[in-house]
């Protein structure tokens, strides 16, 4: 009976909840949105909350005619496996058309509702075992990437590489991976800032292996000779960000670039360059770099196991 007590609850709360999202100003549900990973699936009823089929509730209960010494048990199949998954499903829909509408409320509001609901996006992952909410938000984080403010262009990376660490699929990984770094060729200066600020975002969340498989940093590191001041100077900045976080390859592939700019036209990225590269050179890796960076290999190995099969025609 605890289940279905369960199921009933969350049940019950649903609507309500929907239609609080739905309806209220998002400066008003703002401390809810940020709770969200932890209440949709408080909301999913019965223990088990992930998409698996949850077990059906037996209860006996007596029978009529009473009073006659004669009672019969009968068995009665309580609303278990099938509802509450179709149920589930049917939230996990509200929820994710709800996200989309909070998205696009955030849009039209100030930055920092923005950067929070970005913020929230990747937790919220879990819930949703199919690939339309990671393809629609990794479509919208990367459009705002390219048009955003410095901080919500710096969140939008860093969730847009967290949705992209926990892609199932290599091919989708790597179709989504272009769609970023091919942002170091377009012609807005803005797109190209918003390259750097994903490259600073790759190297918090992926292994080195990775960084240097698919030429991060390589890409990352032609924007030093940007025809647009601004955007050397974002590459200087973003240099010194990540230069303690790097291998000695990898590292001496951003000296390299940064040092060429110390003869730079433009008065301030020749000081910041030569600032930079002071840094660097006195810098020290971080301590824990190699224990991270094991974990995150094995992490993204991990996941190219749990890739199924293709079957061969």
């Amino acid at each position: 009976m605890k289940t279905f007590a369960k199921y009933q609850k969350g049940h019950k709360v649903r609507p309500a909840f929907c239609e609080l999202l739905s309806t209220c100003c998002l400066d008003i549900i703002a401390p809810i949105v940020q709770e969200l990973p932890e209440i949709v699936p408080l909301l999913l009823s019965g223990p088990n909350r992930s998409s698996k089929t949850l077990p059906t509730e037996l209860v006996r209960v007596q029978s009529p005619p009473q009073g006659t010494g004669e009672e019969e048990e009968e068995t009665k199949v309580m609303p278990g496996a099938g509802t509450a998954e179709m149920d589930n499903e049917k939230f996990r829909l509200q929820v994710l058309d709800l996200m989309k509408e909070i998205w696009d409320r955030a849009n039209k509001s100030s930055w920092r509702n923005l950067v929070m609901v970005i913020r929230v996006i990747p937790k919220l992952q879990a819930v949703f075992p199919g690939s339309e909410y990671t393809e629609y938000f990794m479509d919208e984080l990367l459009t705002l990437m390219c048009s955003g403010n410095a901080q919500s262009k710096a969140a939008a990376a860093q969730s847009f590489c967290l949705l992209l660490s926990r892609t199932l699929y290599s091919f989708k990984r790597e179709s989504y991976l272009s769609k970023a770094m091919v942002l170091a060729q377009s012609s807005s200066c803005y797109a190209r800032l918003g390259c750097l600020e994903f490259a600073a975002a790759a190297v918090d969340t992926f292994s080195q292996a990775f960084l240097r498989e698919h030429r991060v940093l390589h890409d990352m590191c032609e924007l030093a000779a940007d025809k647009v001041a601004k955007v050397r100077l974002k590459f200087v900045h973003v240099a010194s960000r990540i230069s303690g976080k790097l291998r000695e390859d990898l590292l001496s592939v951003l000296v390299s670039q940064v040092t060429s700019l110390q003869g730079d036209s433009d008065r301030v990225v020749k000081k910041e360059s030569e600032k930079c590269v002071l840094e660097m050179k006195q810098g020290k890796e971080l301590p824990e770099l190699g224990e991270t960076d094991a974990t995150r290999e094995k992490a993204e190995n991990e996941l190219l196991a749990l890739v199924p099969p293709i079957r061969q025609a």
